[in-house]
């Protein structure tokens, strides 16, 4: 007992994910004592092959595991979708994590993040073109719900949205540790944009704000 304890606690901290609880009372996506982590940082969804990582979310309860999805990269070139990818965490292979949560009881919240970094951008001076971002952002979002509805029935759209640095990585994708503005009208472009795709193919879907 004492070992599972300790081997549970060294693979929790060792992955620089925040952990966040999910009460019934503070959030539409927990059941009764429900455990929700944020794997921002990658690692838990870069170590989903090792049978150990999958074993103690399911041992600790955790219920619900947010995953980014990083537009940037995934769709290095217009239409063209890799859901396999290298991070500086590891290799992450989407269809097979969403998978392996799915198994082991852990529904995927999937966060759809960043932008697309072949259109055309200056930065600081002219971010991506705002018809042609919120273009590519449905073929984006349509896309992965596509790839993924099966096993995906959480979706939250974009990272958090009124933070400057997180802005700069959807109105500047390709720059360097950009950051802008946030755009309330833009998001809610997005955000509808989003609703009408993730709705139209699963109506029972669940769209959260970022």
């Amino acid at each position: 007992m004492r070992s599972f304890i300790l081997k549970t606690t060294v693979i929790l901290l060792a992955a620089t994910a925040l952990f966040v609880w999910f009460r019934t009372d503070a959030s539409v996506l927990a059941s009764a004592s429900a455990l929700g982590l944020d794997d921002s940082s990658g690692w838990i969804a870069a170590n989903n092959q090792n049978p150990e990582v999958m074993d103690t979310l399911e041992a600790a309860q955790v219920s619900m595991l947010q995953v980014d999805l990083p537009w940037n990269a995934v769709e290095l070139s217009p239409g063209t979708y890799a859901w396999a990818i290298d991070r500086q965490d590891g290799y992450t292979d989407f269809n097979l994590l969403f998978n392996r949560l799915t198994k082991h009881g852990v529904k995927p919240v999937v966060v759809l993040s960043g932008g697309p970094v072949y259109l055309s951008h200056l930065y600081p001076q002219q971010p991506v073109f705002r018809d042609q971002l919120l273009a590519s952002w449905e073929n984006y979002v349509r896309a992965a719900v596509q790839q993924f509805g099966t096993n995906v029935d959480h979706w939250q759209i974009g990272g958090v949205i009124n933070d400057p640095v997180q802005w700069g990585m959807v109105t500047f994708p390709d720059a360097e540790s950009p950051s802008a503005p946030p755009d309330p009208a833009l998001y809610g472009e997005m955000l509808e944009i989003a609703y009408s795709v993730i709705k139209s193919a699963q109506a029972s879907d669940m769209i959260l704000l970022g």
